[in-house]
């Protein structure tokens, strides 16, 4: 194992890497963060963050407290990602060598926001289900939204689905109607339901992202801070009355309405 430390990242490394590239994942990280401390508006955090890298994706998903079958995963409680680079990543194009933003959002958005200890069930990546408390902060709804609105806007990656490439409302307006996914079915803890992650989880980053465009950043980190997965699905519900002095129904309805006019 090598250990490493550049700017605001510690790291771990397990496996053969060489000095390039143990040197070109650093600086990459740092250049993402910059980027998404300036889209949030962020002057500074106020602890380091950490990667755990792995060679190959059997290492990191037993390396992986959660054993998570994902090539790359953010445990926020640690402030810590554990992240697999080599050549098995050709299977995930959308995953760059170096650059993949979406799990630095998750852990700069938990150092920004009240945080919680949550009793939740997680799938493995064996097929086994892993019962456990867990630090966490908001709700999975704007979590998952936060991170696909950054990765489109602040540094242009299309959503990955079903081998298509899309912008995530484009994915949207054509795969939502098909299956009659409402946005108040999302707002309470989604990834063990009927929804699918699959299809929900775009819904999550195409809504939010609207919120952001239309009613701006400030808002859309009011309502971020303000829900937890402690609250029931109707007071989180009724949070976004208060911070937008409308109703879930009526974003939602403005949003499918802009849905409209996208062409695909």
């Amino acid at each position: 194992m090598i250990q490493k430390s550049y700017k605001l990242f510690d790291y771990e490394f397990y496996g053969d890497f060489s000095k390039k590239q143990i040197n070109g994942f650093m600086k990459t990280q740092q250049k993402d963060l910059n980027k998404i401390l300036k889209f949030l508006k962020i002057k500074k955090i106020n602890d380091k963050l950490k990667f755990k890298v792995f060679s190959t994706l059997q290492e990191k998903r037993d390396g992986d407290p959660n054993h998570s079958a994902s090539p790359a995963c953010a445990r926020v409680g640690e402030k810590t990602i554990y992240r697999v680079l080599n050549s098995e990543m050709e299977s995930y194009p959308e995953m760059k060598l170096f650059s993949f933003p979406h799990e630095v959002v998750h852990l700069v958005m938990h150092e920004i926001s009240p945080s919680y200890n949550w009793k939740v069930t997680l799938d493995t990546y064996d097929g086994k289900e892993l019962k456990k408390e867990v630090e966490f902060d908001s709700i999975v709804f704007l979590q998952e939204g936060t991170a696909l609105l950054i990765d489109e806007i602040v540094f242009g990656n299309k959503l990955r689905r079903l081998d298509e490439y899309k912008n995530l409302d484009d994915w949207v307006k054509y795969n939502r109607d098909k299956h009659n996914i409402k946005i108040s079915n999302l707002i309470e803890y989604y990834e063990s339901s009927e929804q699918k992650p699959l299809y929900s989880t775009p819904i999550c980053g195409s809504f939010c992202k609207y919120l952001y465009d239309e009613y701006g950043l400030e808002k859309f980190l009011k309502l971020y801070k303000s829900c937890s997965e402690l609250d029931s699905k109707n007071e989180n519900i009724g949070k976004f009355k208060v911070v937008y002095g409308k109703s879930l129904n009526e974003l939602e309805n403005e949003w499918d309405k802009n849905l409209k006019t996208i062409n695909y």
